[in-house]
C-alpha cells in the first residue's frame, strides 16, 4: 500500500516536472497519461484503505524523493524523465500484477487489478515515447 501510494504520487509529480520541462509530444502524452493514472490509483488506494482501515500517507518514499530530486536537476530532461520511467513502470506493474493475483486482501486487489491496467498502458505510451 505504501509503496503504491509513493509511487501513485512520483508518477503525479514527475508529470507535472514532464508538463514543464518538456517539448516533445510522446513524452508529454505519457506524462498526461501518468498524471491521470497516479490521481486515479491514489484514489482508489485512498478508499480502499478506509475501508481497511490503512490509509496511506501522501508523501514519497525516500528513494522516490530523491528519484524526483534528481529528475528535476536533469540537463536532459526527456532522457532523465524516460529512463526514471523505464525502471518504475515495469516496478510496479509486477508489484500490482502479482497483488492481483495472489494478494491477502479481497478489498485491495481489485486496486491492484485496476493499477496493473493502468501500468499496462503507461508501458505502451512509454513505448510509444521513446
Amino acid at each position: 500500500m505504501e509503496m503504491s501510494a509513493s509511487a501513485a504520487l512520483l508518477a503525479v509529480r514527475a508529470a507535472a516536472l514532464a508538463e514543464q520541462r518538456s517539448q516533445d509530444r510522446e513524452v508529454l502524452a505519457l506524462a498526461r497519461l501518468q498524471k491521470a493514472n497516479g490521481r486515479g490509483l491514489a484514489g482508489q488506494l485512498s478508499f480502499a484503505g478506509r475501508r481497511l482501515d490503512l490509509l496511506p500517507a501522501a508523501r514519497l518514499l525516500p528513494h522516490h524523493r530523491q528519484s524526483l530530486d534528481k529528475l528535476a536537476r536533469a540537463r536532459d530532461f526527456d532522457a532523465a524523465y524516460l529512463a526514471q520511467q523505464r525502471r518504475l513502470i515495469p516496478f510496479m506493474l509486477d508489484i500490482h500484477r502479482a497483488y492481483a493475483e495472489r494478494g491477502r486482501s479481497p478489498t485491495l486487489r481489485p486496486v491492484a487489478e485496476l493499477g496493473k491496467q493502468m501500468l499496462e498502458a503507461e508501458a505502451r505510451a512509454l513505448a510509444a515515447a521513446e
